[in-house]
Order: C-alpha cells, then sequence, then structure tokens
C-alpha cells in the first residue's frame, strides 16, 4: 500500500512551511511545528503560493529584460550622438578652413588687385613715367589711386566740369601715393563730365607753376551719380584733350 502512495507538496496553515503529504489522507501533521491540518486546504495554499511566486518572477523577468533592453538603447543612442557630434565639428572645421582660405584670398586681391571690390568691377588704369594711375567706380562715385616711387604732388582740378564735387584727396607723406574721391552733385543733369588731376613737381610751387602734365577721365552721370568712367588719359596740356 505504501508504495501506491502519492506524495504531494502542501503548505502548513500554521507556520507555513513545505511538507510533503499523502492527498489520499483528509489531515497530516506538520514535521516543523507539530501542527495537524487539513491536506485538501494546505495543498491549496501551496498551490495559490507556488503560481503568486512564479508570477512575480516571471514580471521580475520581464522588468529585468526590458530595463536591459533600455540601457542598451541608451548605450546605443549615445554612441549615435557622439558620433553625430563628431562628424558635425569635422564638417565645421572643414568650412572653417574653407572660409579662411577664401577671406585670405580674398584680402590679397583686396591688397594687390587694383580697384577689386568695388561695385561695377570696372576698373580702368593708365600708366606714367613714374606712377600707376587707377580709377574705379564704387557707389556712384569716381575714385582715383596713383601708385609709384617720388610721385609729383596731385591736385584735383575744378576747371569747368561742372556737377562734379571733391569728396576728398590726400597725397601720402613719403610721396609714394595720391588718393582722391569724387561725385555727381546733387540733382545735377545727366550726361557726360570730366574729372581732371594735375601733377605738380612741388607741393609749394602749384600755385605758380604749371602742372607737370594732367589725367582727364570723361565720367557719365545718371541719377546723381557716376555709372562710367574712361580710361585715365595723360596729357601735357588740357588743349590737347578732346572735350566733347
Amino acid at each position: 500500500m505504501e508504495n501506491n502512495l502519492k506524495m504531494v507538496p502542501a503548505k502548513c496553515t500554521q507556520c507555513g512551511g513545505v511538507v510533503e503529504v499523502d492527498e489520499a489522507k483528509k489531515t497530516a501533521e506538520c514535521p516543523f511545528c507539530g501542527m495537524t491540518f487539513v491536506i485538501e486546504d494546505a495543498v491549496k495554499d501551496y498551490n495559490v503560493s507556488f503560481n503568486v511566486n512564479d508570477a512575480v518572477k516571471d514580471v521580475l523577468d520581464f522588468a529585468g529584460e526590458q530595463m536591459k533592453e533600455n540601457r542598451q538603447r541608451r548605450q546605443e543612442e549615445k554612441k549615435e550622438f557622439e558620433s553625430t557630434q563628431k562628424n558635425f565639428f569635422k564638417v565645421f572645421l572643414i568650412i572653417f578652413a574653407i572660409s579662411c582660405a577664401f577671406s585670405l584670398i580674398m584680402f590679397v586681391i583686396m591688397q594687390f588687385v587694383p580697384g577689386a571690390g568695388d561695385d561695377t568691377g570696372e576698373t580702368t588704369a593708365t600708366e606714367t613715367a613714374d606712377s600707376t594711375i587707377d580709377c574705379y567706380i564704387k557707389d556712384g562715385c569716381l575714385y582715383t589711386e596713383v601708385r609709384g616711387v617720388n610721385l609729383a604732388v596731385w591736385k584735383y582740378q575744378a576747371f569747368d566740369s561742372m556737377g562734379i564735387t571733391l569728396q576728398y584727396e590726400e597725397n601720402s607723406i613719403d610721396r609714394d601715393s595720391y588718393e582722391s574721391c569724387v561725385t555727381a552733385e546733387e540733382n545735377v543733369d545727366e550726361g557726360v563730365r570730366y574729372v581732371v588731376t594735375a601733377a605738380y613737381e612741388d607741393d609749394f610751387t602749384t600755385e605758380s607753376t604749371d602742372p607737370l602734365y594732367y589725367s582727364v577721365v570723361r565720367v557719365v552721370i545718371e541719377n546723381s551719380e557716376i555709372v562710367e568712367a574712361s580710361e585715365p588719359a595723360i596729357v601735357n596740356s588740357l588743349s590737347e584733350y578732346d572735350f566733347e
């Protein structure tokens, strides 16, 4: 008979200890606390406890998997963000380097190319025995630049070119450059005007001596702005120039 016993786990209703009992019997005695308990109730308690433990374990296992997946996802997002930052920084450095190189090239052009950067992009130049005369239009004004060594002293000549006003002119102290700017007078009639500058041997004798030569530039005025300029013409006398 004993070999036919079917032992099942049960939970003592007194101390909670797990014992094996013969489910064919109605009662059993707990070997831990000596409490007599109903086998059917003890088996039900055990099954409920077992199922709850399994459910808790499943929940904990699921939560653990979720935490693990979230941690891996955060690590991947962090790596992707760091990679994006590195790529952005590389692109920024490349753009910055290109911008610096372009700025340097433009600076060199501005320094060594006469009239570079003016509004029209048109520059006229004439060489004399001791200088190079450059004229260009910017913001509706005519700029004249003379470069050379031991230059004569240059002066703007108002003569009879009505409608043209001198804005500024400057001879360098070491006499290696001259700059001037002229503009059209407000509400002046449109048409052709002439900008004349003269080169003198000495700044202190310009009123008593004749110029060494003249530079004449034909300009066109539209809407009170100089919009066109010819190449400077160098003449020994204004009578040599063909004014319209």
